[in-house]
């Protein structure tokens, strides 16, 4: 949410532009023994200092550009009262669940549960960034979300939800290309179908 009410990047394309513009990050993070992907490992702490010792310009505008356009207040109140459309959480800033503590990870769900409150359509769901197990997530994070009540988690990782009373579930990942209602219905129908074959 931090992105759609300030227009800040995502953690995760902040630290890719500038593993890609920026030298200084690329040595910043072997220093620190981060391993690559760097926006799955840097923690909080690291990207402040970081950010703190940076001599190259860097534009926020470029970075924005470099992330793509995301939704907008407008676009999530148009949506607000639609039975179609839910809105759960995941994370305030987009953060690698892995690279948080767990007072961390708890702050930035509860200042995303926070800002979603001001939707009718607002699930206590919670849905991991980035989604893979082990790499971005792990039992922790589970047993600090179902302290917190939460319903149901989304993962991703292509598999298929034999049983939908999980608490943990697949999800489908959309990208530019599922452009219009009648591919994203094919990729439920495409899973549903795989799942139906018992096809991993």
């Amino acid at each position: 949410m931090e992105s759609i009410e300030k227009g800040n990047p995502i953690i995760s394309a902040e630290i890719n532009y500038y593993n890609i513009q920026s030298e200084e990050l690329q040595k910043f993070c072997k220093e620190k023994k981060l391993s690559e992907p760097y926006y799955l490992t840097i923690t909080p702490s690291l990207r402040e200092s970081f950010l703190k010792t940076i001599t190259e310009s860097v534009s926020l505008e470029d970075i924005i550009y470099y992330q793509g356009p995301f939704a907008s207040l407008e676009n999530l109140r148009q949506w607000a009262d639609s039975d179609l459309v839910v809105f759960s959480n995941h994370l305030y800033q987009h953060w690698n669940s892995q690279a948080l503590t767990n007072e961390e990870f708890t702050e930035q769900f509860e200042k995303n549960k926070k800002s979603l409150r001001r939707f009718n359509n607002s699930y206590n769901y919670f849905s991991f960034p980035n989604g893979q197990p082990v790499t971005c997530f792990t039992d922790r994070h589970i047993n600090i979300l179902k302290n917190n009540s939460v319903r149901k988690a989304f993962f991703s990782s292509g598999g298929i939800n034999l049983n939908h009373e999980n608490f943990l579930l697949d999800r489908i990942s959309l990208t530019d290309d599922d452009n219009c209602e009648s591919i994203i219905w094919y990729r439920i129908y495409q899973k549903e179908l795989r799942k139906c074959l018992n096809l991993k």
